[in-house]
């Protein structure tokens, strides 16, 4: 059976819409109101995945909020789900490199890093 991608990524963008709006239905406490906790905001990071998923977060959004909002949410916020998906998608490739600083003793005998409790060394604890 082969199928169309076209149809592939419409279904992924309406079964993300879906999750959206069920977990903020189910988590309708936290979900709306003037302080609003969204885990449905997690989704916000598909993009990296493709941009196919956008669509999907930001459909999400809006039926959310039009379901349990005012009208300034269901603008606003939908705007800035769509913003913050637009970002996500645009840094998809930047890659953060992390490195360990050095201690300052580094190779002076004084152990370097921590270990699991403080450990003394010439100059201070650590």
């Amino acid at each position: 059976m082969n199928q169309n991608p076209s149809v592939r990524k419409l279904v992924r963008c309406g079964v993300v819409a879906a999750i959206y709006v069920v977990l903020c239905m189910a988590l309708q406490p936290l979900s709306y109101g003037a302080v609003q906790v969204r885990v449905a905001e997690a989704l916000c990071l598909l993009p990296v995945f493709g941009a196919e998923y956008i669509a999907g977060v930001v459909l999400g959004c809006f039926l959310a909020n039009l379901l349990g909002s005012t009208i300034v949410d269901v603008i606003f916020g939908t705007l800035a789900t769509l913003l913050a998906c637009l970002v996500t998608y645009k840094l998809r490739n930047i890659r953060i490199h992390l490195q360990a600083a050095e201690h300052p003793h580094q190779g002076s005998g004084c152990g370097g890093f921590p270990a699991a409790g403080a450990v003394q060394c010439r100059d201070h604890r650590h």
